[in-house]
């Protein structure tokens, strides 16, 4: 099928995902990922995986996983890219867990 061809129907529904494109030093500064990087061995024992699972429901906290592997891999092994796109629910994600993080 041709797309110029095609109605909306015939190609589906569109989606569109909103991004927020930060500098490496902008983005430090709005996220403090690296609270999150340091406490997040400490999430997974007793009062504080408690805490932890009250304030994250489990898509965030299946979020925030996913996003723990490249800040951990920023942070000890290759420093933030450039330039980082970050979906703003996302955003206040990274910023809800290093308030989290920080107040342990």
């Amino acid at each position: 099928m041709n797309p110029r061809n095609a109605t909306q129907r015939d190609l589906g529904p569109v989606r569109i995902r909103l991004v927020t494109d930060f500098s490496n030093v902008e983005f430090e500064k709005q996220t403090n990922y690296r609270i999150i990087v340091e406490g997040w061995a400490k999430h997974r024992h007793g009062r504080i995986r408690r805490a932890f699972e009250r304030a994250f429901d489990h898509d965030e906290r299946r979020r925030l996983s996913n996003w723990h592997v490249k800040l951990r891999r920023w942070h000890l092994q290759t420093g933030t890219p450039d330039r980082v796109d970050c979906p703003p629910a996302d955003l206040q994600l990274l910023r809800k867990a290093a308030n989290f993080f920080g107040a342990l």
